[in-house]
Formats: C-alpha cells, sequence, structure tokens
C-alpha cells in the first residue's frame, strides 16, 4: 500500500507523467527498431507484419516497465544531494539495468531477430534462448519488478545513514 501512495507522489508532477509517456513510447521504438536495424534487408514495414499481438503487448509491458524505471531513477536522483546522490542511484540501478539489458534481448519476435542480435554466443545458444524465450521475457519482467520495488522502497523510507547525513531534511 505504501508503494502505490509513493508512485502516486511522484506522479502528482505533471512532468514526472508527461516524462513517462515520452520514455514509453522511445523504449517502444528501441524494442521494434533493434531487430530493424540489426537484420540486414529488414524493413520497418516488415517487422512490423511479422509481429504477433503478443510481441505488441510483450513489448508494450516492457517499455512501459523501463520507463517507470527511469522516471523512479530520476526521482530519486533530484531528492539525494551531494556525492550520496551517485550511490543511492547505484544500489538502486544494477538491477534496472541488467532487467533493461534483458528486456532489450527478450524483445526480439522472431528467430533471425534473437541470431543476429546474439550471434556472438555461439549457435547453440542462441536456439537454446529461441526455445525458452518466453522464460527470459518472464526473468525480465521479473527483475524489473523487484528493481521497481526496491527503488519505491527507498524512496519511501530512506536507510537511517541516510537520514542522518541529510541531517533531518525531508524526502517527501
Amino acid at each position: 500500500m505504501a508503494l502505490t501512495k509513493t508512485i502516486a507522489r511522484i506522479f502528482r508532477l505533471r512532468t514526472n507523467v508527461l516524462l513517462l509517456l515520452f520514455l514509453t513510447v522511445g523504449w517502444y521504438m528501441v524494442f521494434v527498431g533493434i531487430p530493424v536495424l540489426t537484420i540486414p534487408g529488414n524493413s520497418l514495414a516488415f517487422q512490423l507484419s511479422i509481429f504477433t499481438d503478443r510481441d505488441y503487448v510483450l513489448m508494450a509491458g516492457l517499455a512501459l516497465l523501463a520507463s517507470l524505471f527511469t522516471v523512479i531513477q530520476i526521482e530519486l536522483f533530484r531528492r539525494h544531494r551531494g556525492g550520496k546522490r551517485w550511490q543511492a542511484i547505484g544500489k538502486a540501478g544494477a538491477g534496472g539495468a541488467s532487467a533493461t539489458l534483458a528486456a532489450i534481448l527478450a524483445s526480439a519476435a522472431c528467430s533471425s531477430c534473437v541470431a543476429a542480435i546474439l550471434g556472438f554466443l555461439g549457435f547453440g545458444t542462441v536456439l537454446t534462448i529461441i526455445q525458452y524465450r518466453w522464460y527470459v521475457v518472464l526473468v525480465a519482467i521479473v527483475f524489473m519488478l523487484i528493481s521497481i520495488i526496491f527503488t519505491l522502497r527507498h524512496l519511501d523510507k530512506p536507510c537511517e545513514k541516510c537520514i542522518k547525513e541529510e541531517s533531518g531534511k525531508s524526502f517527501v
């Protein structure tokens, strides 16, 4: 319940809502654009024609989660001052960065896209990833949600060390 209040507090600012929408569109374009740019001879029209409804929903969900994580990180950046700013973001950002990378890798909608993106891993690894692609997507979503929850917890209730170093300043 406290996490939803923290999210509501973050999105009271209209700029954060607009930033979320802008970033969601941007991430969606990245997820669609990666296969288009990495596969020779591929075009946007062809790529959109081979996507299924499930792929569109998946990419929209991953784009929204990645954007939400980014907006929360920006809010964390705004609330911390000085050198502690980078420590706070580094602690919460590592999980989000790995989840974002997993989301980018999981966004490839076809086997040729995955082979083009992950060709450096070898043929057997690419075949395994293609076979278990939806599990990779599920893991990416779980990592993204975990990183969002931990960052929200930090915004909602900062650690005692942060409170002492800020000498009584409020984070909310």
